[in-house]
């Protein structure tokens, strides 16, 4: 090939590779912002006055209600309380305690928090009730109204504890929990304050502050991929 049109095509694909690296770098960015208007719109809810889910008009999906500070009074159902496996605290392997609440006509999931399992799994869930619970003790319960985690549930499996049996997932995937119990669920969970219902063993592992990601950095190596390939080229094309 003449060198002329072998350095022109060689300008062409540099350019072409730097046009895409700077459109995703770019994308990126867009990205960055719409995670920073997520997270500000979770602070003004958090910064909301407390919500009691029993009030009148309080929605029943997840509009104005997630991420929320919220209240509800109701039975647990101890019977299908779930494990949340594969949660550690301090570097120590545990499961969180999932119960539904029942307030009335329908439910609510409440992660009431934290207890040690050696293998992630197998937690001696009796531990995480007081003494001298019973089935028809009223609490008031007091959180934050999380998302569900759907489709992140992975594969359901079954563990023993205390003469029960009980579903063992992943993540908190309402939509699938609540094809397993008899009632309605609302559709989003509650993330306990620790103490909030009287069980002292459960420990509440701290929230995860919301964090920008890593988009920033991501953006700016798409941006160096960008000069990188016109600088590099016109080297190459240089140095003949």
């Amino acid at each position: 090939m003449n060198p002329t049109r072998r350095n022109v095509v060689l300008m062409i694909v540099a350019a072409a590779l730097a046009a895409l690296f700077v459109r995703l770098g770019f994308w990126q960015l867009s990205r960055r912002a719409e995670r920073a208007a997520v997270n500000e719109a979770r602070a003004a809810r958090a910064a909301a006055p407390e919500l009691d889910l029993t009030a009148e008009g309080v929605p029943r999906d997840t509009t104005g209600v997630v991420w929320r500070r919220v209240t509800v009074r109701g039975q647990y159902d101890r019977e299908r309380e779930i494990v949340l496996r594969g949660r550690s605290l301090e570097g120590r392997p545990g499961v969180e305690v999932l119960t539904p609440l029942d307030v009335g006509d329908e439910a609510v999931l409440v992660i009431r928090g934290w207890l040690p399992a050696s293998d992630a799994l197998r937690a001696d869930l009796t531990t995480g009730w007081p003494a001298d619970w019973s089935d028809t003790t009223q609490v008031r319960v007091s959180g934050v109204a999380v998302p569900p985690a759907t489709g992140r549930a992975g594969q359901p499996l079954t563990v023993e504890s205390g003469g029960r049996e009980h579903l063992a997932l992943a993540g908190a995937d309402v939509e699938l929990i609540a094809g397993r119990l008899p009632y309605p669920v609302l559709p989003y969970v509650i993330r306990l304050d620790s103490g909030s219902d009287g069980a002292a063993a459960l420990r509440q592992p701290a929230e995860a502050a919301p964090g920008m990601g890593s988009h920033l950095s991501y953006a700016i190596q798409w941006f160096a991929f960008a000069v990188i390939s016109i600088v590099g080229t016109a080297i190459l094309i240089r140095k003949g």
